[in-house]
């Protein structure tokens, strides 16, 4: 996942940043996805120890939750 995905993801955050501040957008980026990362494994370690497949169906019913919510809450130009 991480192989297909980071490089993009990396990407795009020094896209979207001016170039003199692109040291800090990674940086930024990456403090950010850490800070992400840590509750959501806290939460999965939890999940699994009550059923091994509770994180894959939390994680299914979040990413729905996602992309119903872009739909409803993002204009369209």
């Amino acid at each position: 996942y991480y192989g297909l995905t980071e490089g993009a993801l990396r990407a795009f955050a020094l896209d979207l940043a001016p170039v003199d501040m692109r040291g800090t957008a990674l940086g930024a980026f990456h403090t950010f996805n850490g800070i992400a990362l840590l509750p959501a494994s806290l939460i999965a370690g939890k999940l699994w120890d009550i059923n091994p497949s509770f994180p894959f169906y939390f994680g299914a019913i979040t990413s729905l939750i996602a992309a119903l919510s872009l739909l409803l809450f993002v204009k369209k130009n």
